[in-house]
């Protein structure tokens, strides 16, 4: 899961202890809080930068 507060703050949870980084989100199922809202669009821009 995927949260994003007022202060811009991006955290992610999982129960998978192999990921410790973004790339290790590749290929993965990401689910988000605050679809089509800040949230989503500061994660979208997060990994459109590390392409």
């Amino acid at each position: 899961m995927l949260a994003v507060n007022t202060l811009g703050v991006v955290k992610v949870v999982t129960t998978d202890p192999s990921i410790k980084r973004l790339e290790d989100l590749k290929g993965k199922s990401v689910v988000g809080a605050g679809q089509g809202a800040i949230p989503e669009y500061t994660f979208n821009d997060i990994l459109a930068k590390k392409d």
